[in-house]
């Protein structure tokens, strides 16, 4: 039973990672095929902002990361600020998402 369970966790762990991946993959470029000064070096701030802030050593810790991320949004362009909030939006889905199948596996075992 008890494999049965570890073998579920392990799966749901790997689909989520796909799942943010292909999500985070899916989004529109926010600037789109404009090319807008602005809106091009607020996606550069953003991008530098995680490269410098460590964002990414955050990546196992699926909350801290979406923080760092929304810190890292930029109040200049409001194409970014969306591009970023549904980034977090993303991360944020994913981890109800694997907490509610957490629970449910919780809950099958006792």
């Amino acid at each position: 039973m008890k494999f049965i369970t570890v073998a579920l966790l392990a799966l749901i762990a790997v689909s989520v990672n796909a799942d943010i991946a292909s999500c985070i993959q899916g989004l529109p470029s926010p600037c789109g095929n404009n090319i807008d000064l602005s809106c091009s070096q607020a996606l550069t701030q953003f991008s530098q902002c995680i490269v410098n802030n460590s964002c990414a050593n955050n990546v196992n810790n699926l909350s801290d990361y979406s923080k760092c991320v929304k810190n890292c949004s930029p109040s200049s362009n409001t194409d970014v600020q969306t591009y970023v909030n549904k980034y977090a939006a993303c991360l944020y889905g994913n981890i109800i998402g694997y907490t509610f199948a957490f629970l449910a596996i919780i809950a099958f075992m006792f």
